[in-house]
């Protein structure tokens, strides 16, 4: 996608060779920017992205699920994905920036008990699609509590148990880590770098060898850490059909006898991992 364009680099290539008046002009993983400009009536249909108009040129009234508003020019209208919506009694001159954005389906709105730490447990909605949202948006909740701490603060505050907020962040790595081995049909406990014999004792036994292994690590070391494991699991994810995150667990680890849908495990570890321990860094920095 080009860093600029102009309205008249967009508008120059309406209409297209068959009538219609959207011209795609970027496109950016889901990210998808056209300029939209109408003759006469609008005759568009819901879209399955969440969308932001930005209107250039021209006034009118926007019909959205049934609500109707004036808009004039620099006004920014959203549209949640799936709902009916269209531009009427619009002037001559009338042409938008169109923005389609996020997973199929629309993104959903951030529940109150995420904004508070709580970890929201595996639900019959939860996809491969809804496993990249809620994961992606946790990293950035993670990211934007851990972008307001100093080295000193991440390091030398610590909780009774002698863990530090980079401590938290280095506990991360392997679970998430793990994840990655399962998709890839390798043994969980070789991603985590632990042995057979020490996760049969527990997770109590397997986090205090984790712990030990890597309290040596600074605050950017954990973080960079957490950076490459995450985008390493996310690009494995887009990676599979969407089928593969509802297969059941024991189809990517077969000594298992587990036989829930491995989304389960791939969202325990990492979005929903990142939420448990937010509560507990808190904790720890307001001491």
């Amino acid at each position: 996608m080009k860093t600029r364009i102009t309205p008249q680099e967009a508008l120059a290539l309406l209409p297209l060779p068959n009538g219609r008046h959207d011209a795609e002009v970027g496109r950016r993983g889901t990210l998808i920017v056209e300029m939209y400009a109408p003759q006469g009536t609008d005759p568009q249909q819901p879209h399955n992205q969440d969308e932001l108009y930005v209107i250039y040129r021209g006034q009118g009234t926007f019909c959205c699920g049934g609500e109707r508003t004036a808009f004039d020019v620099g006004d920014v209208l959203f549209v949640p994905a799936g709902v009916e919506h269209r531009f009427e009694n619009f002037s001559d001159d009338f042409a938008t920036w169109v923005v389609f954005y996020g997973e199929t389906g629309g993104e959903l709105a951030l529940p109150a008990a995420i904004v508070e730490g709580e970890n929201p447990p595996p639900d019959s909605a939860l996809n491969r699609n809804a496993l990249l949202w809620r994961t992606r948006t946790a990293y950035a909740v993670l990211n934007e509590f851990l972008d307001t701490l100093s080295e000193s603060q991440a390091t030398d505050l610590k909780d009774a148990a002698g863990w530090a907020v980079k401590d938290h962040v280095l506990h991360l790595v392997p679970w998430l880590r793990s994840m990655i081995w399962v998709l890839n049909k390798h043994p969980k406990v070789d991603g985590m770098g632990v042995t057979e014999a020490q996760y049969a004792q527990g997770f109590d036994v397997v986090n205090d060898v984790i712990f030990q292994r890597e309290k040596h690590r600074s605050f950017y070391d954990a973080r960079w850490q957490l950076h490459r494991c995450y985008t390493e699991f996310m690009r494995l994810l887009l990676s599979l059909p969407a089928s593969a995150v509802l297969q059941p667990y024991q189809h990517y680890q077969p000594n298992s006898n587990k036989t829930d849908p491995v989304i389960y495990w791939l969202w325990g570890n990492s979005g929903g991992h990142f939420y448990e321990h937010l509560p507990y860094m808190h904790a720890i920095v307001k001491q």
